[in-house]
């Protein structure tokens, strides 16, 4: 999935809201960010990982990915990154895990925030309306 901004927008929070997946697990590769500054982002808060697949994967372009847990129960799974500071970002691109198709996202929301307070929808993804 691919948010390609007409402008550029400026935010220091970015959420993933995974609504619907292809089973009760949801599964990311990795989040690629388009600035035109050095972002060193980091995972401020997330609903559930495995200890083999931890949040973390998310942010490092590799093999790894995140995972959510099976005990997860929750309908909304959720994945926050800190940018650190207000940044601006011209793209984000979101990559699912390569190896199989379990935990993929097929409905999902990308939010941006300042504040972690005040949302702005970014993207609204349904694989299920192709």
């Amino acid at each position: 999935s691919e948010v390609d901004f007409k402008q550029p927008a400026s935010m220091r929070y970015i959420a993933y809201e995974l609504t619907k997946s292809t089973d009760d697990i949801f599964c990311l590769r990795h989040i690629s960010l388009d600035s035109n500054a050095e972002i060193n982002p980091s995972i401020h808060d997330f609903s559930s990982e495995t200890p083999e697949h931890p949040a973390l994967s998310i942010l490092v372009d590799s093999d790894t990915y995140w995972s959510t847990s099976n005990n997860d129960k929750t309908t909304t799974k959720r994945l926050v990154i800190d940018l650190g500071e207000i940044e601006t970002i011209n793209k984000i691109t979101t990559h699912p895990r390569t190896d199989s198709v379990l935990g993929l996202p097929l409905q999902f929301k990308i939010l941006g925030s300042n504040n972690l307070i005040e949302w702005k929808e970014l993207s609204n993804v349904d694989l299920l309306k192709s």
